[in-house]
């Protein structure tokens, strides 16, 4: 598997990110890539959204106004992504990266836009054709939209592209998660949703849903301890 960046990230984490800040504060090394790299690989961290802004928010090209749009969505700054997606829309309206921005946008506010996303991943899908990030997508909507049912389909065509795809090796993160938010609205039981979730904790040990549900299992843990009833 080649050395991606993400790749030595997980191996060694603290120095990766020291070395990208020191590329990123260095003016006469600074390039667009270098900021997109950063920018990435801090959200990839997981704890950087303000580093990671920090490499993009001047940027013009449309790659650095969708990486800011889809931070300011993470910072519940929708008024801020907004204004970044109205300068890709006037940069290039018909770009996937345009149009795949404008559907986060979209799905961030909720059931009040859920629909404008639906009809623009309807458009992507016609025109490019399936893929697990647009199936992911579709699920995302459906779910926010109370198709569950609907969802649930979705993400059983998802899983298997995902299979299907050469050189895969299991369902991604996305769809995982997906799978686990749906199963709880349908009320699927934790001998539906337990599997999935090992799944997601074994392969994806790193990720911010994993961790963040491991501290949450571990306060239970810890606070379920002081009502224990000796036998």
């Amino acid at each position: 598997m080649p050395n991606t960046p993400l790749r030595q990230l997980q191996r060694r984490p603290k120095q990766l990110l020291s070395e990208l800040q020191q590329i990123i504060s260095n003016p006469s090394a600074e390039t667009s890539t270098a900021q997109l790299i950063a920018a990435q690989t801090f959200l990839s961290h997981g704890e950087m959204t303000k580093e990671a802004l920090a490499c993009v928010h001047n940027g013009s090209t449309l790659e650095h106004l969708a990486l800011s749009t889809q931070i300011y969505i993470k910072m519940d700054r929708y008024d801020l992504a907004f204004t970044a997606l109205q300068s890709m829309k006037a940069a290039d309206e018909e770009s996937i990266l345009t149009q795949l921005s404008s559907v986060y946008l979209n799905l961030a506010n909720g059931r009040s836009q859920v629909q404008d996303a639906i009809h623009s991943l309807t458009s992507l899908t016609e025109q490019y054709g399936n893929s697990p990030m647009l199936l992911n997508l579709v699920a995302a909507a459906q779910i926010i939209a109370g198709n569950y049912e609907v969802a649930e389909r979705v993400l059983m065509e998802c899983v298997s592209e995902e299979q299907q795809g050469q050189g895969s090796s299991g369902s991604s993160s996305d769809t995982l998660i997906n799978l686990v938010v749906c199963y709880q609205h349908l009320g699927r039981g934790m001998g539906v949703i337990g599997p999935v979730l090992e799944q997601l904790k074994s392969a994806y040990s790193d990720h911010a849903f994993v961790q963040g549900l491991a501290r949450v299992e571990g306060a239970f843990e810890r606070e379920s301890i002081k009502y224990k009833v000796a036998a």
